[in-house]
Parts: structure tokens; sequence; C-alpha cells
């Protein structure tokens, strides 16, 4: 092992050291730290595309099922109740920016699936900046709703882009593509704005227009 690795692995190690679990209190912890351990009830949050499989690890070798092996280290830490849970909207780095479900939720049978949160109220108030978000009458349908998801939250349709292109962002204002990475629904393009702004976007669901 190098040098990077093997301080990796004693960091790991002593983060998990300090966990007192007769403490009583929430233990927050990465997928990494959680090698190993158990309690009755998980929370795994942030299962969004782009964040767990995250953007990076589309355009790497193996990547993806990396991704989704310390999705199943995070799963089964749970020995009575497991929570996932996942946006359809966050603010990162003062930008507001809509997300898909996780594409390893649809591989999770219907059967184990009790679903509860909130859908959008009408497919026509996506455009007003990401509002109208209600409680949901209904539990979604599993593996159906979550492959819904994509036009729930945004569909740019059949959009291609591609380098040099200029594109109209609804936050951003208008730069020119820079750089594509991935394909189909995990196209990611990299955008340098007039303003400056230099930003990577999810090309399926970001709130851009091609000039």
């Amino acid at each position: 092992a190098t040098i990077a690795e093997y301080l990796a692995d004693i960091a790991l190690a002593a983060a998990a050291d300090e966990i007192d679990d007769d403490s009583g209190s929430i233990s927050l912890m990465t997928l990494h730290t959680a090698k190993g351990l158990e309690y009755d009830v998980i929370f795994l949050v942030g299962l969004e595309q782009g964040t767990l499989p995250h953007v990076r690890s589309f355009d790497e070798p193996g990547g993806v099922a990396e991704e989704r092996r310390l999705l199943y280290v995070g799963m089964t830490r749970a020995k009575q109740k497991l929570y996932l849970s996942s946006a359809l909207q966050r603010t990162l780095f003062g930008s507001t920016t809509a997300f898909l479900p996780s594409s390893f939720l649809g591989d999770i049978p219907i059967e184990l699936i009790q679903s509860e949160g909130a859908t959008r109220a009408s497919a026509g108030t996506i455009t007003g900046g990401y509002r109208g978000m209600a409680p949901s009458a209904s539990p979604p349908k599993g593996r159906t709703e979550i492959a819904g998801a994509i036009t729930q939250v945004r569909d740019n349709g059949s959009l291609q882009l591609e380098i040099g292109d200029r594109i109209q962002h609804l936050d951003y204002g208008q730069g020119v593509v820079t750089e594509l990475r991935g394909e189909g629904a995990r196209q990611v393009a990299q955008v340098n704005f007039d303003s400056g702004a230099t930003k990577s976007l999810v090309v399926k669901i970001a709130p851009i227009e091609k000039l």
C-alpha cells in the first residue's frame, strides 16, 4: 500500500474508534467510516443522481460500481430499520438545482419499499424556479415512480449540446459550453458563463436553453 492509502486507513479507523455506541446520540459518519459497524436504525441521505452515485464516478472506470458498493455498505449497517432519502432540489454554492433520485433506488425490490414524501403539484410549476411542492396524497410506487421522477422534476428532452454552444441558464444567464462528459441522462456540461462563473450542469435537468 502507498503512504496515502495507509494514512487514509488510519484516519478512517481513528474516526470509527471515537464513536460511542452507548451515548444515546445520533452518530454522523461517512459510508467509508461506517464499514464494520451496525446500528438498529440507519438514515442514508443525499441519494440523488450526481451525489450517490457521484457525478465524478460517471467518467471513472468502475466508478459507478464502487459507488454502488458503498451504498450497499451503508444499507447493510441497519439491523432493524433503514431510511433512504433524496431531495428534488438542493442549494449548493448559492445555486438551487433540481436533482433526480439515485438510479440505485430503482434496483430495490418494490415489495421492500414503503415510500413517503412530496411530489410536485403540477409540471407547470417547474419553470417558476422549482416551486409547487405539495404533500403526496398517496405513496410512490417504487421503481415506476422513481423512473418517472425525471419528468416530474425537469426534462430537457432531446436537447443536444456541443462544445462551443451558447446556452441560457435560469439563474446564471448566458454562457458557452466548454466541456461535455458522459452520455444520455448522465451527461454533464461544463459552462463558462459571461458573468465569469464556471459551472458543471447535468444537461438532462438543468434549467437551460440552447441559444
